[in-house]
């Protein structure tokens, strides 16, 4: 699925939710951002997909894997890539941003450069606060 970089969160949504931006929805047309990233933001992303407490920040899981728009992989190391999406708060309190755990990939392999401002709040995320992503995101989709 594609998404515009820092455009309302609308998937599978009647209507946009404008407290929370895409990041990292790429497209297969290879058409974004690259650059290098630290490797202390690859190892917090990483770690945002692993780890479930106290903080939890997947969302909308399934039970398959969505492969890679870009390359078309599959087979990932860590389970999560391709089935979930994550929630990361943004620095204004009830603002957040939300990604395909694919984002992860997309970094690594393919050297997207996500927006300086998400990284800044993926790097900001204190995993040892309580974070339950699911329960906020229904909450805001009512």
């Amino acid at each position: 699925m594609y998404f515009s970089e820092m455009s309302f969160y609308s998937y599978y949504l009647k209507k946009s939710l404008e407290n929370v931006l895409n990041v990292g929805w790429l497209s297969e047309a290879g058409n974004f951002p690259k650059g290098e990233v630290s490797r202390g933001f690859i190892e917090k992303l990483g770690e945002l997909l692993i780890s479930n407490h106290p903080a939890d920040y997947k969302i909308n899981r399934i039970r398959g894997v969505h492969p890679c728009n870009i390359c078309k992989k599959r087979d990932f190391d860590n389970f999560h890539i391709g089935s979930c999406e994550i929630l990361i708060p943004r620095n204004k309190e009830g603002f957040f941003f939300a990604s395909p755990s694919m984002i992860l990939h997309y970094v690594e392999e393919h050297g997207y450069a996500p927006p300086e401002d998400y990284i800044k709040a993926v790097m900001e995320v204190d995993m040892n606060v309580d974070f339950p992503a699911q329960k906020v995101f229904d909450s805001m989709i009512g």
